[in-house]
């Protein structure tokens, strides 16, 4: 008996290294800090979040000629709200934001970019409002006309 005993526990032996195991669980805390680091330099380099816009459908009309590089720009939008280089302005914030960006740049041109949804007579009230400030120069933008 005592020598089945033997063999029963040798056959088991055979399962039980005396070494312990290499391969260790892997740690998962840097490995999602990497992750993590690689999102946001992503998200950092993304261009929706470098260049905001204000959502704007321009009429379509034939490109005749061009603004200045350095402009002042107020961009009207179905909704009613104007923004002035980018700033949410009300309508009678303007006159003096006009006064303020001339005096400092001495720009002299101003490009009015209307959604083509908007009610007229308030592009006509943004270019009264510029020429009592003294620009010469008013655009408005357009996009170019789609072909079929």
């Amino acid at each position: 008996m005592e020598q089945n005993h033997n063999n029963t526990s040798k056959r088991w032996r055979i399962f039980h290294t005396k070494y312990k195991s290499i391969c260790k669980p892997i740690n998962l805390l840097p490995l999602i800090d990497v992750c993590l680091i690689f999102f946001l330099i992503t998200l950092a380099s993304a261009r929706f979040i470098i260049q905001p816009g204000i959502p704007v459908e321009l009429p379509e009309r034939e490109f005749i000629s061009g603004s200045s590089y350095q402009k002042m720009t107020v961009s009207l939008t179905r909704e009613g709200s104007i923004y002035f280089n980018d700033e949410r302005t009300p309508i009678d914030g303007l006159l003096l934001s006009f006064k303020k960006v001339m005096h400092q740049q001495g720009i002299e041109s101003l490009t009015i970019e209307a959604d083509a949804r908007i009610n007229y007579g308030v592009v006509v009230q943004v270019m009264n409002i510029a020429t009592d400030a003294g620009i010469k120069e008013i655009n408005l933008a357009t996009s170019p006309e789609r072909k079929p």
